[in-house]
């Protein structure tokens, strides 16, 4: 019976490494196939444009960052409008600074979320609130509505309250980029870390998580001026989490496809 064991054993053992080899060569072979990119070349900037988080702090400026994984099924349509509003020309985005009032083509924001979604689908009977990217004295945050008789969306100008903070709850920073050449996909690292802050007077106390629900702790930083645009990732680069945004090709132009966050 001891002998039979013996050899249970060992076949055991035999099939692990064999699995282990093919789980090891294959995995080279997919490393293979990824090209470097340089994470400050035109194409990997003009696309980490698409998903740029921007510097409101809010729920929907962070939503790439707060979803373990968004593809193009599943995306919400006001993040979709988001993007396609923050990727406008400044001339497509009319204001009226006597009324605080600013209107869109929907042309306008079909055609940017097209190019950066490869798809334009989303409610026109739904409101959708969003920061712009504009100097006017009325405020940089709308609420818009579709004026199907105008063929535009429009909002009234406000400023927005209550987003105090001297840093970011979302820290991020992009690690690294690759172009998978077989299946047609460029991807972009970013690392990621997600704050809580805590300020008396010219100083803050932060806390640091890997996760959004503040359930990982990996570090606190204590003390750090309010003038001072602190590195968190200089000394936690290599505890943040990752962020992979993929990009697919179709035609002659990539289009994002999935975001997904390992921990």
């Amino acid at each position: 019976m001891k002998q039979i064991y013996k050899y249970l054993i060992l076949i055991i053992g035999l099939i692990l490494i064999i699995v282990g080899g093919i789980i090891f060569y294959f995995s080279n072979r997919s490393l293979e196939d990824l090209e470097e990119l340089d994470i400050n070349s035109e194409q990997v900037q003009k696309l980490y444009q698409y998903i740029d988080h921007g510097e409101d702090n809010s729920q929907l400026g962070g939503y790439l960052l707060t979803n373990d994984t968004v593809n193009s099924d599943n995306i919400s349509p006001s993040y979709k409008f988001l993007v396609a509003l923050k990727n406008l020309e400044q001339k497509e985005i009319k204001i009226e600074e006597d009324t605080c009032s600013v209107s869109i083509s929907k042309t306008a924001i079909d055609q940017s979320m097209e190019q950066i979604f490869n798809d334009a689908t989303y409610d026109t009977n739904q409101e959708y609130s969003s920061f712009l990217n504009t100097d006017s004295s009325c405020g940089s945050m709308a609420v818009f509505t579709y004026d199907a008789s105008l063929k535009q969306w429009t909002g009234q100008l406000y400023a927005l309250g209550g987003m105090d903070g001297f840093q970011s709850p979302y820290q991020t920073k992009l690690y690294a980029a690759y172009k998978d050449n077989k299946n047609g996909y460029i991807l972009l690292e970013e690392k990621l870390l997600f704050l809580e802050e805590n300020c008396k007077e010219e100083t803050c106390d932060y806390t640091i998580y890997k996760d959004y629900e503040h359930t990982d702790k990996i570090g606190e930083e204590q003390d750090v001026s309010t003038s001072t645009d602190y590195d968190f990732f200089s000394k936690y680069l290599n505890e943040a989490s990752t962020v992979t945004y993929t990009f697919k090709l179709e035609g002659n132009q990539y289009y994002f496809y999935s975001s997904k966050i390992d921990k």
